[in-house]
């Protein structure tokens, strides 16, 4: 839904998850995944980094919707 598309997801998980459940959540389309136990610098840095990409992204398709 466009109101929630732009929103990052980001996976908290536990390090037990395994390899296929990791594939699977990013697959389904969440952002950016994280193994606990994380500090919250980490934690941190990867809700920027989510954010800067998903600004990045709403840049380039408001450009694309002016041109069309």
């Amino acid at each position: 839904e466009r109101t929630t598309q732009d929103t990052p997801v980001l996976y908290v998980t536990t390090a037990a998850t395994t390899p296929e459940q990791r594939a699977e959540a990013l697959d389904a389309g969440v952002d950016g995944l994280l193994a606990l136990p994380a500090d919250e610098l980490t934690i941190r840095a990867h809700l920027r980094a989510m954010a800067r990409r998903k600004a990045h992204s709403r840049a380039g398709r408001s450009l694309v919707e002016q041109r069309s």
